[in-house]
């Protein structure tokens, strides 16, 4: 629960912080209208939840018609419990001063209990101090923050429409500003303990993966050779292209030759065929075995 120590004037708070309360009591302080009394109960929270003064307090026709059946006085010092209550209305009396230095946190826990006490039981519920514009008021603001996790300006907004006598003293609205802090802090942990706790019970989903071979494998392993035994037939195969090719080798040799040799006889009328065996072979011709051959030169013809 909150520290109540920490709410005090001249508390744990930083000047920063200080500043910062300063200007949200100042700002706090536009919201309260104007001071006059309001004697009737005031409906604060439908169905059950009333604020009112001593004077209400006391009124118990009035208490009886509405419906009242618990009453929490925080005025104990001021204001005395009505002899006249009925034996089935049931009572809380806390003594809370109208004081800035007043620690009003430190009567949450039983007042808030009380009420959500009469929550439970289906009944309504008077909170009331002397006059119903500081202590009680401070009160049913903390109930309602802490119950309906909602600001204290959104609250306060909401009371003061209610009872537009409303205005507690700037200690206690400083101990709300903090309380708020408080609260804003807690929801923020809760939510992240149970986001984590979520994501802890989840179950792990597994995403279903349809794997597929390589595209490019596929072509790697047609064009790579098999190192298994060729068959008789791929063979056969082979051995017959090997034939025809050097069958076309030797007969572009054959006609590589003849026109060499024409070439030979039409330009000079002998042939060094010497020469011929000193110049390098091809590798088409390597395999062509050359024959020389003796050609008689042309006899001169006798003068005239």
């Amino acid at each position: 629960m909150f520290n109540a120590t920490q709410t005090s004037t001249g508390g744990a708070v930083n000047f920063n912080q200080a500043l910062a309360h300063e200007a949200r009591l100042n700002r706090i302080h536009r919201l309260f209208k104007t001071h006059f009394n309001v004697t009737e109960p005031s409906i604060v929270l439908e169905p059950y939840l009333f604020l009112g003064n001593c004077i209400s307090a006391h009124d118990v026709h009035r208490l009886s018609r509405l419906g009242i059946r618990y009453v929490l006085n925080v005025a104990k010092r001021d204001v005395e419990v009505c002899p006249y209550y009925s034996k089935d209305m049931r009572t809380l009396t806390i003594d809370l001063r109208d004081d800035d230095r007043e620690n009003i946190v430190r009567a949450f826990d039983q007042t808030f209990a009380f009420i959500d006490e009469a929550r439970r039981a289906k009944s309504r519920v008077l909170v009331h101090c002397s006059h119903g514009q500081s202590r009680s008021p401070a009160i049913v603001i903390g109930y309602l923050m802490r119950t309906y996790n909602i600001s204290l300006e959104q609250c306060l907004v909401h009371v003061v429409k209610a009872r537009p006598c409303v205005i507690p003293n700037d200690g206690f609205l400083k101990q709300l500003i903090l309380f708020d802090r408080f609260l804003v802090e807690k929801r923020r942990h809760q939510q992240e303990a149970a986001l984590m706790q979520a994501v802890k019970n989840a179950p792990v989903t597994e995403i279903p993966i349809q794997h597929y071979a390589p595209v490019a494998s596929q072509y790697v392993q047609t064009l790579t050779p098999t190192k298994s035994n060729p068959s008789p037939s791929s063979i056969s195969n082979v051995a017959t292209i090997s034939s025809v090719n050097s069958s076309s080798m030797a007969s572009s040799s054959s006609m590589n030759l003849s026109s060499t040799t024409s070439m030979a006889l039409s330009s000079s009328s002998s042939l060094d065929l010497s020469s011929t065996s000193s110049m390098p072979s091809s590798e088409s011709t390597a395999s062509v075995r050359v024959i020389p051959i003796q050609v008689a030169s042309k006899a001169s013809s006798p003068e005239k």
